[in-house]
């Protein structure tokens, strides 16, 4: 917006922007952008509400004129107060200050430029679009890592609202969310940290890492990258837990089906030997007795029970040499 007033007026006129408190011809600024857009058929993706302004932003203010330090730290802030230099987080970039007729002071939310050529306006202005975009970024990263953990966390506590297939998938799309998240903060705003490879201007340059540190940016990256971390452990974690569930179901599956057809070998070997011994034909088969005479025929029977004796025996001792080994492993057993 081009303004004609003295600059200490454009404080009311900034603090009026910065809250939307703007009209143009009696529509407000966000329906006034979205009939530019559409009288100027841009296209617009129906999934995304590119009108909305967003609580991201930086304003800027442009000068011929050389404004007194005293004036521009008001319009940084947007308060017509007195200067306190101890108490001022106002950057005043090097190179765009070296010249007696310009000079440039950045805030948080507002930055001005006094006496600049053109290029370096220009220059400046698509440095803080791209550090706007960065910061909203940043932003729905965090909302969408934090969303990330509540899911994790519901999974974690609601162990038996959701079958074993159900939590598999929940976990997959977050994990699969997580990646997309860390790629974002990649691309989209690690790269914005930087303008010298776009535009290779020390003065543009110089202002867009002040702008950085005054806006936030790098601790803001750090925090999100620290809480994608730490939902990655978290997540790391569930899936380990859910994978020794998953282990558990399947020892016990295992063990049910063992127990069972270990119950069935062992009554249905000796049984099988028997009837296979009275069904043959051998001599010491009486056809006039009972299978069940113990005196006729107790050196088969007892040749059955030692077998199954001799079994149980081998069993009882590979279980004590198992356990022996585990013990040694974990050190409650001496050698």
């Amino acid at each position: 917006m081009d303004v004609e007033c003295a600059p200490k007026v454009l404080i009311p006129f900034l603090e009026d922007c910065y809250y939307d408190h703007v009209t143009v011809e009696s529509s407000p600024l966000e329906r006034y952008v979205a009939e530019m857009l559409d009288g100027a058929d841009v296209e617009i993706v129906a999934s995304v509400d590119v009108t909305a302004l967003g609580p991201q932003r930086h304003q800027m203010v442009f000068t011929s004129a050389t404004l007194p330090e005293d004036t521009v730290q008001r319009i940084v802030y947007r308060a017509d107060l007195d200067w306190n230099p101890v108490y001022s987080s106002i950057q005043f970039p090097a190179e765009l200050n070296r010249r007696p007729a310009s000079g440039a002071a950045v805030g948080a939310y507002v930055s001005v430029l006094t006496a600049q050529q053109d290029y370096i306006e220009n220059c400046a202005l698509l440095s803080a679009v791209q550090i706007v975009a960065a910061t909203g970024k940043v932003r729905q990263i965090r909302l969408a890592a934090y969303d990330a953990l509540l899911r994790v966390r519901d999974l974690s506590r609601d162990r038996t609202a959701l079958s074993t297939a159900e939590r598999r998938a929940e976990l997959a799309r977050i994990n699969e969310t997580m990646a997309e998240q860390e790629l974002q903060l990649t691309f989209g705003v690690e790269t914005a940290c930087e303008i010298g490879i776009l535009i290779p201007a020390l003065r543009v340059e110089n202002f867009h890492r002040q702008l950085i540190e005054c806006a936030g940016l790098t601790d803001n990256v750090s925090t999100v990258s620290a809480m994608l971390t730490r939902l990655a452990s978290v997540l790391s974690a569930e899936q380990a837990s859910q994978e020794s569930i998953d282990a558990r179901k399947q020892d016990l599956r295992r063990l049910r089906y063992g127990v069972a057809v270990g119950f069935l070998s062992v009554v249905a070997v000796p049984i099988g030997i028997i009837l296979g011994f009275f069904g043959g034909s051998y001599r010491e088969v009486d056809a006039g007795r009972s299978i069940f005479d113990w005196r006729h025929y107790y050196p088969m029977y007892l040749s059955v029970f030692g077998l199954v004796f001799f079994a149980g025996a081998v069993f009882l001792f590979l279980f004590w040499r198992e356990r022996r080994e585990l013990g040694r492993v974990t050190g409650t057993v001496t050698p």
